[in-house]
């Protein structure tokens, strides 16, 4: 009986020192399956509003950017880094999902989309169910 309760006090232990060290310490990535559904370069006119309904014109400036689309399954009882390529636009399609996002914490709902900026760490989290989201990554270059 004590080693029962000495494991489960060294196991409670471990839980509360894991996470008391944040999302700082997590480094471990996710384990993921993951399908592209879209991967294309695209030259992108560059001059805001205005260039994107003038006439085409051989000599009008662009920029060539990647666009990633993946849809991704995190696998349940998850928790650690989910690595993102460029701005990044994120759509929950099903189940139960919390992400730390520049250290804010935050439960997402089916259908919700959000952000990641560029060069930003996005730490998921999964509990007892899988969770499917849907990126669309855009960064530049080919």
């Amino acid at each position: 009986m004590k080693s029962l309760f000495r494991h489960a006090v060294f196991v409670t232990g471990l839980s509360l020192g894991v996470a008391a060290l944040g999302p700082a310490a997590w480094s471990q990535e996710v384990r993921t399956r993951s399908t592209v559904l879209v991967d294309e370069v695209l030259d992108v006119p560059v001059g805001g509003a205005n260039a994107l309904s003038a006439p085409p014109s051989p000599r009008a400036a662009v920029v060539s950017r990647r666009v990633t689309v993946r849809q991704i399954i995190i696998d349940p009882m998850q928790r650690g880094l989910l690595p993102t390529t460029g701005e990044t636009l994120v759509e929950l399609k099903a189940g139960d999902l919390t992400t730390v996002i520049g250290g804010q914490r935050r439960e997402r709902t089916e259908g919700e989309f959000w952000t990641v900026p560029a060069g930003t760490r996005m730490v998921v989290e999964t509990e007892d169910d899988a969770a499917i989201i849907e990126t669309t990554a855009v960064r530049r270059g080919k």
